[in-house]
C-alpha cells in the first residue's frame, strides 16, 4: 500500500495554500475537527488546572466557563479519504 500523505496546516487558509485539497474541502474538514475538539476535549474548572496541563497562555475559556486546551493546528492525512487530528500543545 502506498503511504498516506501527511501534512499540518494552521488554517484553512493555510490548508487551501498548499494546493492539496480545494478550500471548501479544508474548511470542512477544518470545521469537523474543531466541532469533535469541543465535545471531546478535557475540560478543566480552571485556568490553573489547564495550564499545569497544558502550558502557560495554552489555554481557552469555553461557553460554560470551563478551560480546555487550545488548538494548535491540525494534522491531515491526505489518503482518499482524508482525516484530520487536532494537535495541541505539549506541556514541555
Amino acid at each position: 500500500p502506498k503511504a498516506v500523505e501527511k501534512a499540518i496546516y494552521i488554517s484553512a487558509a493555510d490548508c487551501a495554500d498548499a494546493g492539496k485539497l480545494s478550500p471548501d474541502v479544508c474548511s470542512a474538514l477544518i470545521e469537523r475537527t474543531v466541532k469533535e475538539h469541543i465535545k471531546t476535549a478535557q475540560v478543566f474548572k480552571g485556568l490553573r488546572s489547564c495550564e499545569e496541563a497544558s502550558g502557560p497562555d495554552r489555554c481557552e475559556r469555553d461557553a460554560d466557563g470551563n478551560y480546555r486546551m487550545r488548538l494548535q493546528a491540525f494534522m491531515f492525512e491526505l489518503g482518499p479519504q482524508p482525516i484530520v487530528t487536532p494537535l495541541y500543545p505539549s506541556a514541555e
